[in-house]
């Protein structure tokens, strides 16, 4: 089992959209956590389009760890993804909902460990950084925590003073198993994953590229276009992002018809 978070430090680069498109491809079980403190639902409104009616997330389960029901309430709250290995957990509904949540982070991270033996891995949208309730013991305590981001000067300066605080939090982290990287979306416009790197101090830097119709279908749910299936830059590189954080996390990296 392994914890994969995944967040921004400014603007929208596409958080949500890599952690659905990471989900859908995982080759075992995994569980993608709505953890957004921002309440945008983007998962539940976007890709799922909200046709799926589901009563239960975060809110309940926290309200369940306050009545030491969390192990009876779990499993209701998981909503399974067709056609992949993953289950979806719904976040906070308001952000006034993310206040309470504070709660639930450390007791859901002890069910999360010991979902190991089950084979089941975890992959969270975190959401931006700064944002009021975010769930930093989620991040910190993640085997990989992923900052997400465009390679655009904005972005750029927006994550500096950010990457500082990370890369000061993670260091000697590697020895406990946990490792900070950096995914950078459509790489080259302007600037090379490699030197974004270099400029925040984030090793191992990993390159998403940037399809806006397939995008569009983890975002919004719209139909994934058959013609680019098996030439997306999208899901060739989310392929090869989900093999590379399960090598560094020594996973098994799984071929996806197994």
């Amino acid at each position: 089992m392994a914890i994969y978070s995944l967040f921004s430090a400014s603007g929208a680069p596409g958080v949500t959209t890599t952690a659905v498109a990471l989900a859908k491809s995982w080759p075992r079980h995994v569980i993608l956590v709505d953890a957004n403190a921002a309440a945008t639902q983007s998962i539940s409104a976007g890709y799922l389009r909200s046709l799926i009616p589901h009563e239960k997330g975060v809110m309940e389960l926290a309200a369940a760890v306050r009545n030491h029901q969390l192990d009876n309430t779990l499993p209701s709250t998981l909503i399974h993804l067709e056609g992949s290995n993953a289950d979806f957990m719904q976040g906070p509904r308001s952000p006034l909902q993310a206040r309470t949540m504070s709660v639930l982070w450390p007791a859901l991270l002890e069910k999360f460990i010991a979902l190991d033996s089950a084979g089941t891995d975890v992959i969270v949208d975190l959401g931006r950084l700064g944002t009021e309730h975010f769930a930093m013991p989620l991040l910190q305590l993640s085997n990989r925590a992923v900052l997400v981001m465009r390679s655009d000067l904005p972005s750029i300066v927006g994550a500096n003073w950010h990457a500082a605080q990370l890369v000061e939090q993670f260091e000697g982290a590697e020895e406990t198993g946990r490792m900070l990287q950096l995914a950078v979306v459509g790489q080259g416009q302007p600037y090379s994953a490699s030197d974004i790197s270099k400029k925040l101090g984030i090793r191992n830097p990993i390159s998403i590229g940037f399809d806006a119709a397939t995008a569009a279908h983890f975002s919004t749910g719209s139909p994934l276009p058959k013609r680019r299936m098996g030439s997306s830059r999208l899901l060739r590189s989310i392929d090869a992002m989900g093999a590379a954080l399960r090598a560094t996390s020594n996973l098994p990296v799984e071929d996806d018809d197994e």
